[in-house]
């Protein structure tokens, strides 16, 4: 049986948090990558380490939201490469 403790003992002045392993001056990702790292550590705890600390160390893809305004700029940019005619608005200096 886990004894909780009640909210109000949990952030009471001169309560020590309970030590979990990690070394002092250690921040989470650090310790998960050290697990991940360990060769000794059983391999189900290791895998579940790397899979903590992945969004941490490699960021996801996101969709980038692409305005009216830039469509339009877009869409005319790549209209007026399609064209043949695009060599005649070029101006060039004249010797």
């Amino acid at each position: 049986m886990t004894i909780v403790p009640r909210s109000n003992e949990l952030n009471r002045p001169g309560k020590r948090a309970k030590r979990t392993g990690t070394r002092r001056g250690e921040t989470p990702l650090a310790y998960m990558l050290r697990i991940m790292r360990d060769p000794a550590v059983d391999d189900a705890r290791r895998d579940r380490a790397a899979t903590a600390a992945l969004p941490f160390c490699h960021a996801r893809l996101a969709t980038r939201y692409v305005g009216k305004n830039e469509r339009a700029a877009l869409a005319a940019k790549a209209a007026s490469q399609e064209v043949e005619w695009v060599d005649d608005l070029r101006t060039e200096a004249v010797n």
